[in-house]
């Protein structure tokens, strides 16, 4: 035990001196005596201190030749199926280009058809129209249905579709199906047939896709079909006047889309079918605000001469004017005392002017007399509160605010 000790303090004085820390006895001998029981081994510090750098070298020159193996193993058998890999690469590379070929002539078929498929201006086309199902109350519906062939139009190039797509097709009823193929079939042949007053629903009417190349367009053709669908709604269910302002909207709405054709696409910007197929664009669009203003003059022409219909004025009379006094009410409670005064006067005004009105019995007078009354009542105390002092009234005050 004192030799092995001696010659460890040998070799740490060695250590020592290359720089590496000296262990203490207490150490050496713990470790020989845990690694070496036995005192025949003859072990000693500097092989312990030596082992298990030996050890992780001889485990890498280990790996580095198993790894030098596999990839010789591995090149081996690639130089002996070089010749199989080198024609399946040619194998490979020619399926490539020939599917490369199909996809660009399929593309080239594709933009061709869709550039000279017309597309027919229906409820399920675009979403240009509202289509109104009578057999399910008068319920509206916008956008392709299923099946149906449509064009998505590339909204950065004039005239130049992006793709042609067709629907998946569900489980559908055959009738539906023909019915569907008679109705393409007729607004192929039929484009320049307008639509006349039982056909405003379903407008059978050929553009090519070119001709709607921006999006605006088709938000203005949805827009008019959906305000015209519901004056049509309005005027089946007695709302008359409302009826009357939608019809009056829709007009202006197609008017703006004539108007916006007629700055987009001047004669001569485009080829002779674009022109044509504009020209069928504008009389459509002049067809309908034609038909809605026939429809606002005839409700018109109803209203005036049916007394049972004058209640639907006044009734909006009479609810502007209860709204007007609530809120001015509640500005009167946050503080708003001008404003309220503002409200409470333009109700005070809908009731003269309601009370004038002829048909009003005597139980609705009285109701508008303490509406009136009471109004001018509230125009009074908020005057009052917003005045300045008795002694600072001028002269010019009391005439500008009718003291």
């Amino acid at each position: 035990m004192i030799d092995r000790a001696g010659k460890g303090l040998e070799v740490g004085s060695k250590l020592r001196r290359k720089g590496i820390p000296q262990p203490s006895k207490e150490c050496v001998e713990l470790i020989e005596g845990l690694l070496r029981p036995n005192p025949k081994d003859r072990f000693t510090f500097a092989e312990f201190y030596q082992s298990p750098f030996l050890r992780m070298e001889e485990e890498k020159a280990k790996q580095e030749s198993y790894v030098q193996q596999k990839l010789s193993s591995k090149l081996d058998k690639g130089a002996r199926n070089s010749h199989d890999i080198g024609e399946q690469d040619r194998h490979t590379e020619k399926a490539e280009e020939h599917a490369h070929d199909v996809v660009e002539r399929q593309v080239g078929t594709g933009i061709e058809q869709a550039r000279t498929t017309p597309v027919r201006i229906a409820p399920s086309r675009l979403s240009l129209a509202i289509e109104e199902e009578k057999e399910s109350g008068n319920s509206m519906r916008s956008g392709p249905s299923d099946g149906d062939d449509y064009v998505v139009v590339d909204t950065t190039v004039p005239g130049v579709v992006s793709q042609h797509i067709s629907r998946p097709q569900r489980n559908r009823d055959p009738k539906r199906d023909t019915m569907s193929k008679m109705n393409t079939m007729d607004g192929a042949h039929d484009g320049n047939r307008a639509s006349s007053s039982n056909q405003g629903r379903e407008t059978k009417l050929c553009i090519t896709s070119s001709v709607l190349n921006y999006p605006d367009a088709v938000e203005a053709f949805k827009r008019a079909r959906v305000v015209a669908a519901l004056g049509e709604r309005n005027e089946r269910s007695q709302c008359f006047l409302e009826s009357l302002q939608l019809y009056l909207e829709a007009v202006k709405l197609f008017h703006g889309i004539l108007d916006d054709i007629k700055l987009r696409h001047r004669e001569g910007n485009a080829t002779r079918e674009v022109n044509q197929k504009i020209k069928q664009l504008k009389s459509w669009a002049l067809q309908m605000s034609r038909l809605y203003i026939e429809k606002a003059r005839n409700l018109t022409s109803f209203i005036a001469s049916n007394e049972s219909i004058r209640s639907c004025p006044q009734r909006l009379i009479y609810t502007q004017a209860v709204k007007m006094a609530k809120d001015a009410a509640c500005d009167e409670i946050v503080g708003s005392n001008k404003l309220a005064k503002d409200k409470y006067k333009e109700a005070l005004r809908l009731s003269d002017q309601l009370s004038i009105e002829k048909g009003i019995d005597s139980h609705d007078q009285e109701i508008l007399q303490r509406f009136k009354k009471e109004f001018k009542a509230r125009i009074e105390d908020i005057d009052r509160r917003i005045a300045p002092p008795a002694s600072s009234i001028t002269q010019s005050y009391r005439v500008r605010n009718g003291y």
